[in-house]
This record gives C-alpha cells, sequence and structure tokens, in this order.
C-alpha cells in the first residue's frame, strides 16, 4: 500500500517511510492511496485490542505483526484497561 499527501505534491511512500517521515516532504499528512477492504476484520464479541491489530495490519502492511499486536495492545492497558473498551 502506498501512502499520499493530502496536499497532493511528492512522492508516495510505503507505510513505514510514511510512519518514519510523520510528514510528507511537501507539509501534507500521509493518507493511504487507496483503503483496504476492511469488511472480513471485524467478528462480533471480539476483543479491542485485536480488532486494532487487525486494522493496523490492514492499513499498515510492511511491519512486524509481532509490532503491530504489541502496538495495539500496549495502547489499551493502564489507564485504558476497562472491559467497555
Amino acid at each position: 500500500m502506498r501512502f499520499v499527501s493530502t496536499r497532493g505534491h511528492g512522492e508516495a511512500a510505503d507505510a513505514p517511510r510514511a510512519v518514519l517521515r510523520g510528514i510528507a516532504p511537501d507539509g501534507g499528512l500521509y493518507v493511504p492511496g487507496a483503503l483496504p477492504d476492511l469488511s472480513d476484520v471485524y467478528r462480533p464479541g471480539m476483543p479491542y485490542p485485536e480488532l486494532a491489530f487487525r486494522v493496523f495490519r490492514a492499513l499498515l502492511p510492511g511491519f512486524l505483526e509481532d509490532d503491530l499486536l504489541g502496538a495495539a495492545e500496549g495502547a489499551y492497558v493502564g489507564p485504558f484497561s476497562r472491559p467497555e473498551v
């Protein structure tokens, strides 16, 4: 998946490069050039961190699955470790 700038100028980047850069060279934000089909990502009763991991995996190819899973799980510990989430 390629990420493009919201300003429409400059080169596209893969997910790891877009995340490391943060801002596109033309000053725009990176967004996916096209969104993948996420219709098979959600299952009823799925824990939220697992859903977040599945979305990360679909949107951020090029990252290790263990890293994406760790990010998803780590985001929902501490003050966010509530059953409602």
